[in-house]
């Protein structure tokens, strides 16, 4: 009888292993959801059209979703693509409309959201090899500059431009605009009160930044969301899957 028992037990244990392989790895492409408005200034427009070329291209990724801002029916060239799907916005969204449109359309998935300006490389496979649900886990990513990039930023660990994270998305507030200086570390806070395990592995996972000068549109979201967050010392290390 305790052979049999032990036999029953190890079928279990594998069982349970497989079981948690399967759970974890059984997505293989990513739904994005980024922002997308008329830009007047033409070089930065072609910075989101690379952009969006590169995450086309990316097998890893699944369907692209754009919220785009004040839509009025005409698409640029580079946004006509069987793998993107325009919503129309009514503005520039915040952290919660993108939360809720991905807790509603894409439940129970691994979904990634972006700033305009960031393309994700194959290092993105990488994330099949967690469990963002049993470890309640949200990934804040910080960037890389295109090599060719010529300005004064470098990477630190309170700058984050994309999250990854598995539906549906708890939050409290989240009412801070995509893009907006202290978006991240607000957001941060959010997630930490809530309970969330939060993770920076950008040293696994490559996300790359085109924006080839310092130069800022002059939009709503781009003033500092509040001294508290210019000054927090709340960050997320660097780190590898």
């Amino acid at each position: 009888m305790k052979g049999i028992s032990r036999l029953f037990f190890s079928f279990l244990v594998f069982g349970a292993l497989i079981s948690n392989c399967l759970a974890i790895s059984e997505q293989r492409s990513y739904p994005l959801l980024v922002t997308y408005w008329n830009t007047k200034d033409l070089e930065r427009r072609a910075e989101f059209e690379r952009c969006f070329k590169e995450n086309i291209a990316n097998k890893y990724i699944g369907k692209i979703y754009v919220l785009y801002e004040k839509f009025d029916g005409n698409a640029p060239d580079f946004l006509v693509d069987p793998k993107i799907e325009i919503i129309s916005w009514p503005g520039q969204p915040t952290y919660k409309d993108f939360f809720d449109f991905a807790n509603e359309h894409l439940k129970d998935q691994v979904v990634i959201v972006a700033n305009t300006d960031i393309f994700l490389d194959d290092t993105l496979s990488s994330i099949e090899k967690l469990d963002f649900t049993r470890e309640r886990l949200v990934l804040a990513l910080t960037r890389y500059n295109v090599p060719e990039y010529k300005g004064r930023w470098r990477r630190h660990v309170r700058s984050m431009d994309t999250w990854i994270f598995k539906t549906p998305m708890e939050y409290k507030d989240a009412r801070y605009l995509i893009g907006k200086p202290g978006c991240e570390l607000a957001m941060l806070d959010e997630w930490i009160a809530i309970g969330y395990n939060v993770s920076n592995p950008s040293l696994t996972i490559k996300t790359w930044h085109v924006h080839l000068n310092d130069a800022r549109e002059c939009r709503p979201g781009n003033r500092w969301l509040g001294v508290r967050y210019a000054f927090t010392p709340r960050s997320v290390p660097f780190t590898r899957i």
